[in-house]
């Protein structure tokens, strides 16, 4: 296992067309089993789920995103598949679907970039269109 520094910059387009953009810097973690990159984090204030870990599965075709902690999910990013996950948090559980448009996987020895496009509904309600773009880097601190 070791030390790296992720980015993520989500941007989060509702159905007036109001933009909201969410960009988080932080350490993690990159491990590989079974020939599958993985990358642990914590999730901080800013991205409004503090006391949340935050693991990415990252496979050739598909990425996965758990969440523990203070909310628990699972969300499945397969370019033209729909996904659907049931969201629990502290104020009630809620059924997900996650229609990715877009999944771009470039990693080379858990650094790189991923970009994903994807549609999200909430108990069956369109709620908006997204990008995730998560970066890895080596962290030369280490």
């Amino acid at each position: 296992m070791r030390t790296v520094v992720v980015s993520v910059i989500g941007i989060q387009r509702d159905q007036a067309g109001e933009e909201n953009r969410l960009e988080l810097m932080t350490a993690g973690r990159h491990y590989q089993k079974n020939n599958i990159d993985y990358i642990r984090y914590d999730e901080s204030a800013i991205s409004g789920l503090e006391g949340t870990h935050t693991t990415l599965k990252i496979m050739e075709h598909c990425l996965v995103l758990l969440r523990t902690g203070t909310v628990e999910q699972k969300m499945v990013f397969q370019q033209g598949i729909v996904e659907e996950s049931l969201y629990h948090t502290p104020f009630g559980d809620f059924q997900l679907s996650v229609r990715t448009g877009e999944l771009k996987i470039h990693l080379n020895e858990g650094c790189g970039k991923i970009q994903v496009d994807y549609e999200l509904m909430l108990d069956g309600q369109w709620q908006s269109a997204n990008q995730l773009v998560i970066e890895i880097r080596e962290d030369r601190k280490s």
